[in-house]
């Protein structure tokens, strides 16, 4: 990659890190602590009159003038055959009042970030705001979530919640009317950026890059990158997309042959396909040995795959748009050299996937230009949806280029079962020549045999566990290969995980530095990221994993399905034991996607604050409601999978269903509980020693009749936003908290010895002849047989509080009106009250059992 490529991407991340030093100064220009007479005296020279001629405008670019004078050495360093920190600091700053071609790239580089042109009557409106005194430093950040849709249900949304300004990982929405209120920290916040920021390699500027633009997600995710109208864009998300629309410029007007339709620009998108299949496919009691690991080797096969592609193209990770779920979005410039590279990749991609996977496997890929108009015009929703119709249509046409090449494999039967040798854990008839090892019990006794990759996932999920750094690096590390730490190679890219206590030991026997590889801390963005590995080429970061961590014994070795369901390994059991199978995922995300946005928000930094906002609730803040120990959830479940907008969760059925209530009301609050962004998903309940396969099908069926289902609130449809249990699909606002506190009393009435099992019985007896006479079209004598019957029941019983309890479900079932401790329900015109508390009474005797 040359250095004038290098340093206009460079020049376009920073153009606006001086709205972030100029909130941590005090006062204007001319009062500034920061700023140096030297940057103050480039004022006429970097910043634009106001349309009035009354003053300048955009004086945030001083701030950023003098974050490159104030760190000259470090950018030197980078470049020092070139114009080094000067040529940077007028390349970054001057975007506002350029005057080059390349001060103009990033200027217009600026504008298709934000969707907006500067000269228009929002950027003119943007700048002015610096000229009010202080105002604008008080102003927080929306949520880029709460504003989805809403502006399509009424002209004037007015906004509720604020994100306070902190590091990534500790900001959360909530309410505030006026989003101007208080001091907000930012002096502090901007020392201990500049403390990290001194902390990275200057050795080389790909890695440099690289570790900035973590440090940037870490402290600017925060930060209002605009504090007109509606700040929900962070500066991070408008610095991240800025450099990549601006390296996407210059590739573009540096081609030879710059595309066919002479747009600038092209989104990538790729999926893999077959990920359900291929992770739950799994037949054997060690299932809960394989089943991390395996799902952890998708990801870094994803993670394998766009590094190449990133690398083949020389794109830094800002490009990266979106990358989670077994899939991403990437912006590439539309040149032909991208499009032969991208072709290339993609028959790479093929071939390697077919040999190691057969047809289990596929990766769908698809581009889709646009141009700048597209942009402006604010299309990139129809963009989107396009690139995405192209990889469905590659999905459903899965190697479809190997029909002749591949006829047999595809299509000729071929003999199975007889003496041949299957993989315990997978199930698979194990090849003549394969590799093939033990899996150890932990009595210490040698187990069956799998091959040896299922023995390498089972490492790989076992290591995971305690692993507190990701080291990703295209050339095998011999330190480590002496020390037989674990290596997992995808496409030629070599995984490592290991623990600090691992990391420190290998560190001090070798007294060397591992240069050229990634460092991603797993799970934190705490200062030490930045120092794990010495070495000057070392890039650094973070990532975030759902699920790193799971039950486990003492020797480390992972609970089984059969403990997770409750029985211990002496075989005793507590209560009904068996296992929960959890999916969920969000609702409509094509659509919110699609159009979600209001057409003149549809910006790229809009779309990537959408897409790593949701992949952070599934991959960070799922961990810490897994690890809330109020909810006991650590001991009792296992998340298989979490990223993107879906989850995969095993363990105890009771934790399953207390997991999901969580997940779904820490999600509304993440959302800022838009109703327009919900979560619908089903819980299987089957026997531990049940296959996985088929319990994750009953699962994704149950998921499937959730989001089928539609409330009517008060003759309003409301689909999906639905939870699935026991085969019924409950709406999670109206009809599943009813169900729950029906299922508390009933539980509360039996286990107390104020009423007897019996109860349960009559329910499912009155519900069964419901069902039967409205199934024939009979008359309803369920009606007076139930009359009689509670009414019986009631007179039976001494407590006075009960016979009044009893005789509201017993009226509730006749008007499908039910109240209870303080609250009405009314379900006219959805399923009866009766069916709802048929469901209560089985959920209840589930939890009664003891067998």
């Amino acid at each position: 990659m040359n250095n004038e490529r290098l340093r206009v991407y460079l020049a376009a991340l920073l153009h606006d890190i001086g709205k972030f030093y100029q909130r941590a100064d005090q006062g204007s220009t001319r009062d500034s602590r920061f700023l140096s007479d030297e940057i103050k005296n480039l004022e006429t020279q970097l910043c634009p009159l106001h349309s009035s001629q009354n003053y300048r405008t955009h004086k945030h670019v001083l701030w950023t003038a003098q974050f490159f004078a104030d760190h000259e050495s470090v950018f030197r360093g980078l470049f020092p055959h070139e114009p080094g920190g000067q040529g940077l600091l007028q390349l970054s700053a001057a975007h506002h009042l350029p005057s080059s071609d390349m001060e103009r790239l990033i200027q217009k580089a600026d504008w298709l970030s934000s969707g907006v042109d500067r000269t228009s009557a929002l950027g003119i409106e943007d700048a002015a705001q610096e000229h009010k005194p202080d105002t604008f430093k008080r102003v927080q950040m929306r949520s880029v979530f709460e504003l989805i849709e809403r502006e399509k249900e009424q002209n004037a949304f007015h906004p509720e919640y604020i994100l306070p300004v902190a590091t990534l990982g500790q900001s959360w929405p909530k309410k505030a009317a006026n989003p101007s209120t208080g001091v907000i920290p930012y002096h502090e916040l901007w020392k201990a950026f500049e403390s990290d920021f001194r902390n990275i390699p200057a050795g080389e500027p790909w890695s440099f890059l690289e570790s900035l633009l973590s440090l940037l997600e870490k402290y600017t995710s925060f930060i209002p990158s605009s504090t007109v109208h509606l700040p929900d864009v962070s500066l991070y998300d408008h610095l991240k997309t800025t450099a990549a629309l601006a390296l996407c410029l210059y590739d573009f007007e540096q081609s030879d042959s710059p595309g066919i339709d002479q747009s600038a620009f092209l989104l990538i998108g790729a999926t893999l396909s077959g990920i359900q299949s291929y992770i739950y496919d799994i037949i054997s009691k060690h299932a809960a040995k394989n089943l991390k690991g395996r799902s952890f080797y998708l990801q870094i096969l994803t993670d394998s795959v766009l590094m190449q592609i990133c690398r083949k193209l020389s794109l830094p990770s800002a490009h990266v748009i979106y990358a989670s779920g077994g899939g991403f979005f990437l912006l590439a410039p539309n040149t032909p050299k991208v499009h032969a590279e991208i072709s290339r990749i993609e028959t790479l991609l093929g071939d390697y996937l077919w040999k190691e996977q057969q047809n289990r496997l596929y990766i769908a890929m698809a581009g889709n230009s646009f141009s700048e108009k597209d942009l402006f015009d604010h299309k990139l929703g129809e963009v989107w949806t396009a690139t995405i119709e192209k990889m469905n249509h590659k999905k459903q046409n899965r190697y479809a280029d190997r029909l002749v090449s591949e006829y047999d494999a595809l299509f000729v039967p071929f003999e199975v079962g007889g003496a041949t040798d299957r993989d315990a854990i997978s199930g698979e008839e194990i090849p003549a020549g394969v590799p093939t090892r033990s899996v150890p019990l932990r009595d210490g006794t040698t187990g069956e045999k799998v091959m040896e990759t299922t023995f390498e996932q089972i490492l790989l999920g076992k290591n995971l566990k305690k692993a507190d750094f990701h080291v990703v690096s295209e050339a095998p590390v011999t330190y480590w290969q002496k020390e037989n730490v674990n290596e997992t190679e995808c496409l030629g890219i070599r995984h490592y995980l290991l623990s600090r206590e691992k990391l420190t030991s290998l560190s001090e026997r070798f007294k060397g530095s591992i240069d050229g590889v990634k460092v991603l801390a797993i799970n934190r963005t705490s200062e030490d990221f930045l120092q794990a590995i010495p070495g000057s080429r070392n890039s650094y970061g973070y990532s975030f994993y759902g699920g790193n961590d799971f039950p486990a014994h003492p020797d480390g070795e992972p609970k089984t399905f059969d403990e997770l369901a409750g029985r211990t390994e002496s075989g005793k059991t507590s209560g009904f034991t068996r296992l929960g199978i959890l999916r969920m995922d969000v609702d409509n995300l094509g659509r919110l996607f699609g159009t979600g946005f209001r057409r003149d928000r549809q910006t790229f930094s809009r779309y990537s604050a959408l897409s790593r906002g949701l992949d952070f609730f599934f991959k960070g803040y799922l961990n810490e409601i897994w690890a809330d120990p109020s909810l006991d959830l650590q001991n009792h479940t296992q998340i298989l999978y979490a990223g993107g907008d879906d989850l995969f969760i095993v363990g105890k059925w009771t934790a399953c269903i207390t997991f999901a209530e969580q997940i779904h009301q820490k999600f509304a609050a993440y959302v800022c509980h838009n109703p327009n962004l919900s979560l619908s998903g089903g819980l299987a309940i089957v026997p531990a020693m049940f296959p996985v396969s088929m319990g994750a099908a009953m699962a994704a069926e149950a998921e499937k009749s959730a989001k089928g289902h539609d409330y009517n609130h008060h003759g309003k449809s409301m689909p999906k936003n639905a939870f699935s249990l026991l085969g019924e699909a409950l709406n999670w606002q109206y009809e599943y908290p009813l169900v729950k506190l029906l299922k508390n009393k009933l539980t509360d009435w039996v286990t107390k010895g104020y009423a007897s099992r019996a109860l349960l019985g009559k329910i499912y007896a009155h519900y069964y002849g419901y069902e039967t006479q409205r199934r024939l079209g009979q008359s309803e004598a369920w009606r007076w047989t139930m009359a009689y019957d509670f009414g019986r029941y009631a007179k039976s019983l001494k407590d006075d509080t009960l016979k009044a309890e009893i005789h509201a479900v017993k009226q509730a079932a006749f008007t499908d009106t039910y109240e209870a401790d303080g609250q009405t329900w009314q379900l006219q015109g959805n399923r009866p009250f009766l069916q709802l508390l048929n469901l209560a009474a089985r959920w209840a005797e589930l939890e009664i059992r003891t067998y």
